[in-house]
């Protein structure tokens, strides 16, 4: 297990103020812990009246992380990694992680990563498209192109990869 020390502060005019409320800790996936299998639940942290607190947790494996939901004013939902140390760690030292593969990176917010795949998926299907004469520019595989002027439709029929 490895302790983690987190501190959560506000701006104000002239310094800063202690983040109120709670975090909201859970694995990103179930796993193994030695003869164990460890459920994706969750946990809960109060902050002191200093915006701090400290908790024990198990360090983080290949495949999977920690996700913290910040339960205060302006607060953020956050997905990184625990390295299996000693010491105690401070919360805004560890590693954010992409959490779909765990690798270091932009921390996506969960609708962030839901419209990325949306993209790649709609990027990968055919499109209609329209124009006056025979079509000129390359389609993907798969596209229809629709002539106004004639109404004739075409198709790109190459193979797709």
């Amino acid at each position: 297990m490895t302790m983690v020390h987190i501190r959560l502060r506000a701006p104000t005019n002239g310094g800063t103020r202690a983040g109120v409320g709670m975090v909201v800790f859970q694995p990103s996936a179930r796993h193994a812990d030695d003869a164990s299998v460890v459920l994706p639940g969750t946990f809960t942290v109060v902050l002191d009246e200093e915006g701090e607190a400290t908790v024990d947790i198990q360090p983080t494996g290949p495949d999977w992380c920690w996700k913290t939901d910040e339960q205060v004013p302006y607060g953020s939902i956050r997905w990184f990694t625990v390295p299996d140390t000693a010491g105690t760690l401070e919360y805004a030292e560890l590693t954010d992680v992409d959490p779909r593969t765990f690798k270091p990176g932009r921390n996506l917010a969960a609708w962030q990563a839901v419209t990325g795949d949306i993209k790649t998926m709609i990027d990968s299907m055919p499109r209609f498209l329209t124009g006056h004469g025979f079509p000129t520019i390359d389609g993907k595989p798969g596209d229809i192109y629709l002539d106004l002027d004639t109404m004739d439709l075409y198709t790109n029929n190459q193979e797709r990869n």
